[in-house]
This record gives C-alpha cells, structure tokens and sequence, in this order.
C-alpha cells in the first residue's frame, strides 16, 4: 500500500478522540496486527478496525496497573528511544521488562499498539504541564501569556523533545503513527487553544473567521524560531529571550484579532501620535 493511501485511509479518523485512536490499535485482532504486510498497511489496518466508541465508555480498554504494567512502559520507552522504533523488538522489552511475551502481548498485541500507548502517554504528560485557559479566572492577555510560556519550554527540553525525534524518524515508514502523534499532541493543543479563543470571540474580546486557523498562528508567533534553534543545537535560548518572544508574538496576536472597534481606537491614537510627532 502506498504512503499516500494509508494517508487517506488514516485522515479520516482525524476528528475522533485520542483515547478511540489509540483504542483502535490496543484493541485491534490478532489477524489485523499480526498478519502479512508492511507495518504501515498492519497500522492502518488497525486503526480502521470496527470498535466502537462506546466500547471505551464501558471500560473495555480500561488502562492496566500495576509493577508488570509499569515496567513493561518504563522499558519500552528506553529502548525506542535508544534504538528507535523500528530497531526495538517485542523479545528485547520483555526480557528487559522481565515479563513473558505471553503477559506483553496481553498487554499490547504487536509493538505498534505499544508505541501508540506511549504516544498518547507521552502527550497526556504534556497536556498536564500545560496552563489550563479559562477565562473567568485570568484576563485574556494573562492566560495566553502563560499558556505560551508553558507551550514554548515543552520545545525547548530535550527530555520532552525525545519523543518528537523518535516519532518523526519514522515518518516515512510509518505515517499512521505520526499522525496518532500529531493528533494526541499538536493536534489537540491547537483544538483545545481554539475552544479558548471561541469564547474569547463569544465574549466579544476577539474577532476572528476561524478559529483553528488562529490557534495555529497564536502557537507560531509565540514559539518563532526558539524550538528550531534549541534542536539544532544553534542557541539555547535565556529566559529574557524567551519573554522577549513570547510577548512580542502575543502583542502581535492581540493586535490582529483585536476587535474592530478596538483596532480603530488603536489606528486613530497612533495617527494622532504620527502627527504630533
């Protein structure tokens, strides 16, 4: 199967919630995960399963505890990222988990729905460290401002950035899985800034067509080319830098999206100081 077909058969889940992506490949039978193909075919394959959403609702992919449990997640996240994906075996994460294959794959049926788990706990980890946006507790400014904040330093440590490298190495190879990646993480940060901004604009703080649109240019503003600079090892940035970056987007945000009547006020006060100058 091309890369362009498994694209196609993925992107049509996009709207769905994590939690029932991820579903669709703990969940997915034996003779989809295991069977002959690619791995990329075995993913997609997996994540077009017939599960229903209602079937998390009810418990069916309840999340496992206990000491197995967590050493099987402990260990595979060190051997992906020290060995990648494609170099990490099932046989490696049970022996150095010491559990039985029997007991890993009751776990997880085939090392992609492995992968997948620790992508969306890798993410949900994120999400936490994230300022939670609510207008009735912060004034608009204030919440973006440390909502960005808290975005920006998830790009700029390593550690939380490890991840990222491992999944983005095999975009080529296996495309279902980034998209899982993207919609767990970018992809729901954007959805979840957007729902912010809609009650900006419903509180008529903001005037803006589309929503996701501007959560994306919000996130781009914010960041700039701090997250590229730290990855390629060309400058880590101080906090006065980061401050600097963060304020200037947002001033830049604000202004745009600010509302008309706003942004009229603003252009006159700026003529009246053009000429008086």
């Amino acid at each position: 199967m091309r890369d362009d077909a498994v694209k196609r058969m993925v992107c049509q889940y996009k709207t769905e919630p994590t939690s029932f992506l991820l579903a669709r490949l703990n969940m997915a039978e034996d003779c989809h995960i295991k069977g002959s193909g690619t791995t990329a075919e075995r993913i997609t394959m997996s994540l077009t399963t017939n599960l229903s959403p209602n079937s998390l609702e009810h418990g069916d992919a309840a999340p496992k505890i206990g000491r197995k449990w967590a050493q099987v997640e402990s260990v595979a996240r060190r051997l992906f990222l020290e060995h990648g994906f494609m170099n990490t075996s099932m046989d490696a994460v049970a022996r150095d988990a010491m559990v039985s294959k029997a007991t890993l794959y009751a776990y997880f049926p085939s090392k992609e729905a492995l992968f997948a788990h620790l992508i969306a706990q890798e993410c949900n980890e994120k999400q936490e460290r994230l300022q939670i946006l609510d207008l009735n507790t912060h004034d608009l400014e204030t919440a973006l401002r440390s909502f960005a904040h808290d975005y920006v330093r998830i790009f700029l440590d390593d550690d939380k950035m490890a991840f990222f490298r491992v999944v983005s190495a095999e975009n080529a190879r296996f495309p279902a899985l980034c998209h899982l990646f993207f919609e767990a993480g970018p992809g729901n940060n954007i959805r979840r800034i957007a729902t912010f901004l809609d009650d900006a604009k419903a509180r008529g703080l903001l005037e803006f067509e589309n929503s996701c649109i501007a959560a994306t240019q919000f996130v781009s503003l914010v960041r700039g080319e701090l997250p590229l600079c730290t990855a390629l090892g060309i400058h880590r940035p101080t906090e006065d830098e980061i401050a600097e970056v963060i304020d200037s987007g947002l001033a830049v945000f604000l202004r745009a999206y600010a509302p008309r009547t706003q942004r009229d006020k603003e252009n006159s006060a700026r003529r009246v100081d053009d000429a008086a100058a």
